[in-house]
Parts: structure tokens; sequence; C-alpha cells
């Protein structure tokens, strides 16, 4: 005969993360910080590779154009250079 196993006692909660009994399944209302926390989780892969290819392109000739030429035109409108 096959058995399967129950439902655990603990499960997380799709949205927040939070480790929830049955009994709070119904009840539990998302923290939003813990939320947030939990969404960036959710998109560390992508966000490390955001930040690979930024990094990259800021590298470049274009890039370190763009850099340039955005510190110039701040600085025209009155910005100082302290950021």
């Amino acid at each position: 005969m096959l058995s399967f196993p129950s439902e655990p006692q603990y499960m997380p909660c799709p949205e927040c993360g939070a480790s929830l009994s049955r009994a709070e399944r119904n009840d539990h209302a998302c923290d939003r910080g813990r939320w947030l926390k939990y969404q960036m989780f959710q998109l560390r892969e992508e966000t490390e590779c955001l930040e690979a290819e930024l990094g990259e392109y800021l590298a470049s000739h274009r890039g370190r154009f763009e850099v340039w030429d955005a510190e110039r035109r701040r600085l025209e409108r009155g910005g100082d250079s302290a950021g």
C-alpha cells in the first residue's frame, strides 16, 4: 500500500517567505520589509548579472564617455563635484 506524506506543519509564504504554521496561513499578512527582502532574494541572480553588465559597460569606451558627459552636464547646471 502506498502512503503519501501529509502536508508539512510549516510552509513558507509564497509572497514573503515567512514560515507559517497551518493555523497561521489563513490570517497571515506579509510584513512589507520582509516581503521586499524576499523579492530581492528571489532576484539575486538577475541583480548580480545586471551589476556585472553595468560594470562592463561603464568600463567600455562608450560607458566612460557617458560618465564623462553626465558629469560635464551636471557641472554645467551648477552641481558641485562632491558627489
